[in-house]
């Protein structure tokens, strides 16, 4: 929920640059992304550098999806329970 809330308060900031980690994070994890707790992945768009595991790439990946392309959420895992109480707003990123 955290990572979540993170993608969607970054992504409401600027939309320029929240689509464009956006972008780079999809792009990451099309190589595979491994989720066991020691693997980090750089991601250049997010503060200069920002490491994220890979449960938070797949939340900025959805969370980004969520809002920049909805038909395409049912393509990746279900965090629907975990966005609304991330603060997700139906399509639309918190501010």
């Amino acid at each position: 929920m955290a990572y979540l809330r993170e993608a969607i308060n970054f992504y409401g900031r600027d939309e320029t640059a929240g689509k464009k980690a956006w972008i780079e994070v999809g792009m990451l994890a099309s190589g595979g992304v491994s989720d066991d707790g020691q693997a980090r992945y750089r991601i250049t768009s997010i503060n200069d550098g920002r490491m994220l595991t890979g449960l938070a790439v797949m939340c900025w990946i959805y969370a980004g999806t969520k809002i920049w392309a909805p038909q395409l959420v049912s393509k990746l895992p279900d965090f629907s329970k975990e966005w609304g109480l991330a603060g997700g707003d139906g399509d639309a990123p918190r501010k």
